[in-house]
């Protein structure tokens, strides 16, 4: 599992959004070949789907880019223990994309099929 590091930057004291939005795209790139390179996706429309879609747009702002695009489940909230779940424990993620990729594979979709993950 790679973890990317991303420098923040800034241009007269913010963050330049079009250099934001760049750095992000760098990093799916990358995230899409470390998965590719272990076999999680193989076909051109799910490797499509991934290019289209940018993960780190999906999340809250506080997830980094780094964090975004680096092949792990992102916790996005944990039990207050309401749940019968011990508290602290995660309640809700964002999905692997290594698994999201492996899923949508062995879903077999074709053009015009939709899908809803939950």
């Amino acid at each position: 599992m790679q973890r990317f590091r991303m420098r923040t930057i800034r241009k007269g004291g913010a963050v330049d959004a079009m250099d934001q939005e760049e750095i992000a795209k760098q990093l799916n790139r990358l995230m899409i070949e470390e998965i590719k390179g272990r076999g999680a996706i193989r076909s051109t429309a799910v490797e499509g789907a991934f290019r289209s879609v940018m993960r780190h747009r999906l999340l809250p702002p506080e997830i980094s880019l780094g964090e975004a695009y680096t092949d792990t489940a992102i916790v996005l909230k944990r039990s207050t223990g309401e749940d019968r779940v011990a508290i602290g424990s995660p309640s809700s993620s964002s999905t692997m994309p290594s698994l999201l990729a492996a899923m949508l594979e062995a879903s077999n979709l074709r053009e015009g099929m939709r899908i809803l993950q939950i």
